[in-house]
């Protein structure tokens, strides 16, 4: 098949004509889901000082000791009780200071009272420094705690106000516009004649692409001045996806729009399946990538593409799709030259293809959780074989 560009080709040459971001500052509270622009270490050691892990009494460890006086009393908030000595107790709560000179905590459980006295249960054994949370245990300051590249999630916005961040580094999102053509396609919720579909690609789109700020989703006819009307408009984004119309029919109008408007093609066509006619390009600083119609090819092309492109120039350390292990539960014939990304459903250590691999269909689409590699030229593969697969 003349003019097919290998995948991998195809995903270097869309990669190297990208460049990532600017990074901008955001508050912590803002920073779900944003990826950071830098290594972030931290401003203060968590816990700042030696502290109490359990509720009971602050000692200084001595074997031949099992009966204190208790001196003190230390509780979470406040400054430490004071200084004891060897023979001496200081009453100590969760989260307290350790007193100066303890350097052991016997849990109340194991301890009794008799007035001010403490002894320390019979049957009941203390070892030197237990029960004690050291100072910078969790992190120290300075510590680099996060690393560039990586996303901010709920854990890491509480690890990085703990160690004294109200602010980050963080890339910009990708500014993207999808522009869906087709003369067939109705907006969401409209009544549809028989020769009509729903528009659902570019919501479908647009969700896989949460982390990035859509600022322009809509159809566009099958009209070579609107289509390039609606291109030209978006220049400014980083991103712009067409979806639809990159084929070569009567009626495929994205190749003539970018060549009307100068844009730079990359390639036309990719060698995998589904998702042949894919195109990509640019126009001034815009990156152009154009999926097709069907929502199968439009999803796969998606994983394929998209996502790297976006996870890359929003400095993500992983942007490629992280390929698993699963054993075939029943046999594959041989492809040639088109790499194949079947809708499957991993169960457990098993994958199972589904037999409607038709690209138009997306209930097989949205039951799958998994595309099952099948690289070009694979030959016949067995029952019971490991094969390659992407999580979805």
């Amino acid at each position: 098949m003349a003019g097919l560009m290998p995948l991998i080709d195809a995903q270097n040459i869309l990669l190297n004509s990208a460049r990532k971001l600017d990074s901008e500052i955001v508050k912590i509270t803002d920073s779900l889901g944003r990826i950071t622009a830098r290594d972030i270490c931290a401003k203060r050691s968590q816990p700042a000082a030696n502290m109490s892990s359990m509720d009971g009494y602050a000692i200084c460890y001595d074997a031949n000791i099992t009966s204190w006086d208790v001196v003190g009393e230390c509780k979470a908030g406040t400054t430490p009780c004071d200084t004891i000595i060897s023979g001496q107790a200081a009453r100590i709560f969760t989260g307290a200071l350790l007193p100066e000179g303890a350097d052991t905590i016997i849990i109340q459980e194991n301890i009794t009272i008799d007035g001010s006295r403490a002894s320390l249960k019979p049957n009941c054994t203390m070892n030197k420094g237990q029960h004690i949370r050291r100072e910078g245990n969790d992190f120290a300051q300075h510590e680099t705690i996060i690393k560039a590249g990586e996303t901010i999630t709920a854990a890491k916005i509480g690890l990085l106000i703990a160690a004294g961040h109200d602010h980050i580094s963080v890339y910009k999102k990708p500014q993207v516009a999808i522009i869906s053509t087709g003369d067939e396609l109705r907006e969401i919720g409209d009544m549809c004649e028989p020769h009509q579909i729903p528009a659902s690609n570019g919501p479908m789109i647009a969700a896989m692409l949460n982390d990035c700020e859509i600022v322009y989703n809509k159809i566009v006819k099958d009209d070579l001045l609107g289509i390039t009307q609606a291109i030209r408009n978006n220049d400014h984004c980083d991103i712009i996806i067409t979806i639809g119309g990159a084929s070569v029919g009567d009626h495929d109008l994205i190749v003539p729009a970018l060549r009307n408007l100068k844009a730079n093609i990359n390639f036309m066509k990719a060698a995998i399946k589904p998702g042949k006619p894919i195109l990509t390009g640019k126009i001034g600083d815009a990156i152009i990538v154009g999926l097709p119609g069907n929502p199968a090819s439009a999803y796969v092309t998606a994983i394929l593409f998209l996502l790297p492109l976006t996870g890359y120039i929003m400095g993500k350390n992983s942007y490629m799709p992280i390929e698993k292990n699963a054993q075939l539960n029943h046999e594959l014939p041989a492809i040639q030259e088109r790499a194949e990304f079947l809708r499957a459903k991993v169960v457990g250590h098993n994958i199972m293809p589904y037999t409607g691999q038709d690209s138009a269909k997306i209930s097989t689409l949205s039951e799958s959780n998994a595309l099952l590699i099948r690289p070009s030229n694979s030959p016949n593969i067995a029952t019971g074989a490991m094969v390659k697969y992407i999580e979805i």
